[in-house]
């Protein structure tokens, strides 16, 4: 083979092996960040805001003082997926107790409910006791609360209006926001998300120390299941 052919052999094959060696590299690549993201995805968590009916909390000789709550995912096979630390930072109203839980996004997106357990001190002979008890299921609301701010990158905060007015409204909270922390959307800072249950929510946004509230009335999740909040700084 004359000595120019074989150069241009030699050129063609060096060119395809170097094509199909970029291709492969471009295509490990794209996998390796897919995967990562996937993997985010999996593991984040939206913070989610709900009602545990109080209705199956006992009364009679056994004085029982609630501490907390551990929420519980079971998958389609009968085995726990999920389980929340213990949530003690809760307020109890008409409806049960208000809790915010840091769900994670792989259970919301396969469960309409989780299976929750109550932790209390029960006193008998004056002596404490931890008892946990098997409480039953909690819905997961379908009520997704938009949290946009102009400019992006500002803390949320939904507090129950009636906390607030009880606990907030008279106090120095802007100089101070401590007591806020509980309700914080962990979910991530605007704009951003958090899933709400039907309740009445004064909204507080933080930017570099400066606050925003608006009150929000959640309409039930069959009339608008998407529900935007916006402020301007």
């Amino acid at each position: 083979m004359p000595y120019i052919s074989l150069m241009k052999l030699v050129f063609k094959t060096s060119s395809a092996l170097s094509g199909g060696i970029l291709f492969l590299s471009i295509f490990i690549f794209i996998s390796s960040v897919s995967i990562a993201q996937n993997a985010e995805n999996s593991d984040s968590t939206v913070s989610t805001y709900l009602h545990i009916k109080g209705d199956w909390i006992g009364s009679g000789k056994w004085q029982d003082s609630l501490i907390g709550f551990v929420l519980n995912n079971i998958d389609t096979s009968g085995k726990s997926n999920w389980k929340s630390k213990e949530i003690t930072e809760f307020e109890k109203d008409r409806n049960g107790y208000f809790v915010k839980a840091n769900i994670p996004v792989y259970v919301r997106n396969n469960s309409s409910q989780i299976w929750c357990t109550s932790i209390s001190l029960r006193s008998d002979n004056n002596r404490l006791d931890t008892i946990k008890s098997k409480y039953g299921g909690v819905k997961l609301s379908k009520i997704k609360l938009i949290l946009n701010s102009t400019p992006e990158g500002a803390e949320s905060f939904l507090i129950p209006n009636r906390v607030w007015m009880a606990k907030f409204a008279n106090t120095s909270w802007d100089k101070d926001d401590s007591e806020m922390q509980k309700f914080r959307v962990n979910t991530s800072s605007t704009n951003t998300y958090a899933f709400v249950d039907q309740t009445v929510f004064v909204v507080v946004f933080k930017l570099n120390d400066k606050y925003k509230k608006v009150i929000h009335f959640t309409k039930p999740a069959s009339v608008q299941q998407e529900q935007p909040v916006w402020i301007k700084f």
